[in-house]
């Protein structure tokens, strides 16, 4: 016995997976445009002698292969010859092969015409023109392109999956439907290079759609498309353009919270009801794919259940769609890349930490651009172009410590305005530990969903979408920020003991790394990651202006010097 016969798969699963998803019931009945349908006079005398019963039945056989949206199409070219296929009225074992043969013929026949696709003479294979095959594709299939490119290419087109019930790239799944539309059905052989054309022509010719604007009127969830205005859930449709589906199957009848939930907040906010309606808050406004106006820091030194909530996202969403990047690789040249989706096309929703390490450093300035409502931002990507993207992610970082180092560091009100901190306030042994209770939140997200559904509703009573801080998290955060404002840096202490302001003299900023190198050698005090160049001079600019002493360099690229400075020497080391 063959060992991979368990993963052959028939014409009919093909059908259903690669063809049937990508093909629009609603456009195929609403064809008009059809190319002259051009019979043998052998396939019309015998479609003549069947009777319409016959064509019935055979159509009911035809449909459990080809599915109810190949027989549709094949319908709308018989009405060109005033023949019909009612399959649901026929019976299936009661089939004629001949007419089921001749159905299948003609199925095909319709194909070749509305694609232009030529049938192959003498066993050679005629070429395919891609237009032709595109122009076809386009009046059967809901395709967009992005309206924003420059230059047309195939990883800007999309396709609505059915199956899926979202845009999804069309470069991902094209190459199992061509395959077998033209293999599988009709007999020719596909192509890498017919497939490629194909692919490109209809990247030309689809609907240009701003892809800035996908997500912003619906979000898809798995039973339906929930409109973001009146937040009520409706039936799935490729006109509410969306480009991925939420892992939430929500419980529209619930009115209370969830055991599992309740336990879970009752545990650390019991008396706190302004805290645990923001929790609800930021929980719901991750339906809403585009961002809440703000980042989310947890806090406890450990075992209090941040991972839980963690993973509640996670699973709500769908992993998929998340990502764990930490805010200091954020600030790394392609840090923005680790948001993109699988596709390298589109961001994640939501960036989920665990265990954020603070203390290496946050760019402040570009957290706060990813909290932006409306950020756009340019990522970076590894071995081929950049893209601008609006970066709707929601971002929320744990750690175990508030420790900030104060490089860089933006205390304005733009900043903290941007920032939420919330604190866990009890750590728990492993004895207290429930370890069934993440099980039992994920199990309950249904419920939860229905009552995120029912929180979305009240924000936008108050005609306010950004989850509203209690003033427990306010005065934490108040008090988080000032601590940053003292300066405890390294670099700020070499800079009081060691720089001073000289007009006509120069260091270089060799010599001035080696300083604080060996400052820091000298005095055992830690360089935290300031000895490296990337690092070092962007946080003496710093600290020199809030010292009062311009900046002023000359970048020659043999020898780089900062002007009117100089190195001194201290009681316990010789004089530079």
């Amino acid at each position: 016995m063959n060992s991979t016969s368990k993963y052959t798969m028939t014409l009919q699963d093909d059908v259903a997976m690669f063809i049937a998803p990508l093909l629009s019931q609603a456009k195929i009945e609403e064809l008009t445009e059809l190319r002259p349908f051009n019979l043998s006079d052998t396939v019309k005398e015998q479609l003549e002698q069947v009777t319409p019963s016959m064509m019935n039945d055979a159509g009911a056989k035809l449909v459990i292969i080809y599915g109810e949206k190949l027989m549709s199409f094949m319908n709308i070219y018989l009405t060109t010859l005033d023949k019909m296929v009612h399959y649901r009225n026929g019976q299936a074992d009661q089939a004629d092969h001949a007419v089921v043969k001749l159905l299948n013929e003609l199925l095909k026949q319709a194909l070749f015409t509305h694609l232009g696709l030529p049938r192959n003479r003498d066993g050679h294979q005629t070429p395919i023109d891609a237009g032709k095959v595109a122009v076809g594709l386009r009046s059967i299939m809901n395709v967009v392109t992005s309206a924003t490119e420059a230059a047309i290419e195939v990883t800007s087109i999309r396709v609505y999956n059915n199956s899926l019930h979202y845009y999804q790239s069309l470069q991902v799944t094209f190459g199992g439907f061509w395959l077998t539309l033209l293999t599988r059905i009709l007999g020719v052989k596909a192509t890498s290079q017919s497939e490629s054309e194909t692919l490109i022509a209809l990247a030309k010719i689809a609907h240009r759609f701003d892809f800035a604007k996908l997500n912003s009127t619906y979000t898809t969830l798995v039973t339906g498309d929930l409109n973001l205005s009146t937040f009520e859930l409706e039936p799935f449709d490729a006109r509410h353009m969306t480009s991925y589906q939420l892992n939430l199957t929500p419980d529209l009848d619930a009115q209370v919270m969830p055991p599992a939930w309740q336990k879970y907040l009752d545990g650390q906010w019991k008396n706190d009801e302004e805290t645990v309606t923001f929790i609800l808050e930021w929980l719901a406004t991750h339906l809403l794919l585009q961002n809440p106006g703000k980042v989310l820091f947890l806090y406890s030194p450990g075992g209090s259940g941040k991972t839980l909530l963690l993973d509640a996202i996670r699973a709500m969403l769908s992993p998929q769609l998340t990502a764990s990047v930490p805010t200091y690789q954020l600030d790394r040249q392609f840090g923005l890349e680790y948001l993109l989706q699988g596709d390298r096309q589109t961001v994640v929703r939501a960036n989920l930490v665990d265990e954020n390490a603070i203390n290496k450093g946050i760019d402040w300035s570009k957290i706060k651009r990813l909290a932006d409502v409306n950020a756009v931002m340019n990522v970076d990507r590894k071995n081929t172009s950049s893209l601008l993207l609006p970066m709707n992610v929601q971002c929320t970082f744990a750690m175990n410590t508030l420790d900030v180092q104060t490089n860089n560091v933006e205390t304005t009100y733009a900043v903290q305005r941007k920032v939420c901190l919330l604190r866990f306030e009890k750590s728990f042994s492993k004895e207290e530990m429930d370890e069934d209770l993440g099980r039992r939140m994920i199990e309950e997200l249904p419920q939860l969903g229905g009552l995120l559904i029912q929180t979305l509703k009240e924000m936008k009573g108050r005609d306010d979408m950004v989850p509203k801080e209690s003033h427990k998290m306010l005065a934490d955060k108040k008090a988080w920020f000032a601590s940053m404002t003292q300066d405890n840096s390294p670099v700020a202490s070499f800079a009081t003991e060691r720089l001073q302001q000289k007009n006509d003299e120069s260091v270089t900023r060799i010599e001035l790394l080696d300083a604080f190198v060996d400052y820091c050698v000298k005095r055992d005090i830690p360089k935290n990651g300031f000895d490296s160049p990337r690092r070092f001079f962007p946080e003496l600019r710093r600290v020199l202006k809030n010292n009062g002493i311009e900046v002023v360099e000359n970048n020659s690229h043999t020898s780089p010097k900062f002007l009117n400075l100089i190195i001194t020497g201290d009681t316990n080391d010789e004089a530079i």
